[in-house]
């Protein structure tokens, strides 16, 4: 029996898509959280966007589960993402996502707090 482990939701505020993620995630429920969020671009005109990952500090996944959290990054680059941020992690996504987002080839950012996190994105617009 397969269960999803995480608690995960998102919202777009204009050309903001914040995903709000808590909670130990397993690959079934990061899996179908991408596909949601793959689903909220076919209402969306074509148009750049920034994205942020709003975490709490329990926040966690397997290895398997941040290499797919790393891919929906990737994925961005290819559909007009602007800017990322990821605000709100504990220590161990911080150290995890630094080297990554230098790989990256739009602007992505940690931030302790949402709302740094935000005028920041709003500014990459």
């Amino acid at each position: 029996m397969n269960k999803e482990h995480g608690d995960y939701h998102l919202e777009w505020q204009g050309d903001l898509l914040i995903l709000s993620l808590s909670g130990s995630f397993n690959e079934i429920a990061i899996t179908r959280f991408f596909q949601q969020v793959m689903g909220s671009f076919r209402s969306r005109s074509d148009r750049p966007w920034v994205l942020l990952s709003s975490l709490d500090k329990e926040m966690i996944g397997t290895p398997a589960v941040l290499d797919i959290i790393k891919t929906a990054y990737r994925w961005g680059e290819q559909h007009q993402c602007k800017a990322a941020a990821i605000s709100g992690a504990n220590i161990v996504i911080n150290q995890l996502y630094l080297s990554f987002f230098e790989e990256l080839s739009y602007p992505a950012r940690i931030f302790e707090k949402k709302d740094d996190a935000v005028n920041w994105l709003s500014e990459q617009l």
